[in-house]
């Protein structure tokens, strides 16, 4: 029999408690059946049967170590993670969010660009998602989530545009930065939007579009920012 062996982190300290192996390293927990599939040497004739895999149990450890790695700000393991959970569960919207956003957390100067545009081109998918996924009852505090992470990550981007404009001395820099901050503007925008007309959240909205506004260094960009501001507060006599 092989040792058992904790397909996560690879610890080998599994402890059976309520029932499940839990990893006392990573907090993985397999049911007995996956932990008898990892202890089984050799392999297994399925020849003229049908084999159906219930991964949740997979999906639920891989959502664990997600999480954990979003709380201790290590992002590449966060990306790593939520991209493995897609494979399982494609129709997961937090996976689906997360996923774009630590792929333009993870990015280069050179790929804020393509990177903006990957957040707003893929923006409408993961609201698809929670639209026809997510109980009725949990729908705005996952759109809510969404949206604020939308704002998080372009700021984030924003400001590396900033310091990358001003730290250069490339005679063609101003168009570079121009390049990069408009789908910045856009996802900013669009954000606000779904906030107003999809969650119906004018508050959100407005704190999406002040805060965009406040982390664009340009007044020109910022001013497109601003005047959606005032055009939602005056439509909505705030």
């Amino acid at each position: 029999m092989k040792q058992l062996v904790c397909e996560m982190c690879g610890g080998t300290d599994l402890i059976k408690q309520d029932g499940v192996f839990v990893c006392q390293s990573c907090g993985c927990k397999y049911s007995v059946e996956e932990a008898r599939k990892m202890m089984i040497e050799g392999t297994v004739d399925v020849s003229g049967s049908t084999v159906k895999v219930d991964s949740s149990d997979r999906v639920e450890n891989l959502l664990l170590l997600a999480r954990r790695a979003r709380n201790d700000k290590n992002g590449k393991d966060a990306e790593k993670y939520y991209s493995e959970v897609l494979s399982y569960e494609p129709n997961n919207y937090e996976a689906q969010f997360y996923s774009l956003y630590y792929s333009a957390r993870n990015c280069t100067i050179g790929e804020i660009e393509s990177k903006a545009y990957l957040i707003y081109n893929g923006l409408s998918s993961v609201l698809e998602l929670i639209e026809n996924n997510v109980p009725e009852e949990k729908k705005k505090n996952a759109y809510t989530e969404v949206l604020l992470g939308t704002l998080e990550i372009s700021v984030i981007l924003a400001d590396a545009s900033d310091n990358t404009f001003k730290n250069s001395s490339y005679r063609n820099r101003l168009t570079d930065y121009s390049d990069r901050i408009k789908p910045i503007i856009m996802t900013i925008n669009f954000a606000a939007y779904v906030a107003e007309k999809t969650v119906d959240d004018v508050k959100l909205a407005e704190y999406i579009l002040d805060e965009g506004a406040k982390n664009i260094q340009f007044k020109v960009y910022a001013e497109i920012l601003e005047n959606r501001l005032l055009d939602l507060k005056k439509r909505h006599n705030i």
